[in-house]
């Protein structure tokens, strides 16, 4: 699985600007330290969790929190979406994605 997304807009990391952010995959270690970042709608489907998301942009993408926070928004959702399939059931994401 392809663990990088393409910035729409470019981030400041490291004193260069970053226009694709790489990831590792989350352990579950790392979910248990952070916490989700979404939770589940009364009417189902999930709604983002921005502060933990940076958080976890922050630990798998190693960079800076300041550059993760510079996000922009299109960009953080295109990593939580990325992110999502490893932290739900296979059956949960057939559901969300189907």
């Amino acid at each position: 699985m392809d663990l990088s997304i393409k910035l729409k807009k470019p981030i400041n990391a490291h004193g260069r600007d970053i226009e694709e952010l790489h990831f590792s995959e989350p352990t579950g270690q790392l979910v248990v330290q952070l916490g989700e970042p979404y939770f589940h709608m009364a009417g189902g489907g999930f709604r983002e969790l921005p502060e933990v998301t940076v958080n976890y942009v922050v630990r798998l993408a190693k960079v800076p929190r300041s550059a993760a926070e510079s996000m922009a928004p299109g960009d953080r959702k295109a990593f939580f979406a990325k992110l999502l399939p490893f932290l739900l059931p296979s059956e949960v994401e057939e559901e969300v994605n189907g």
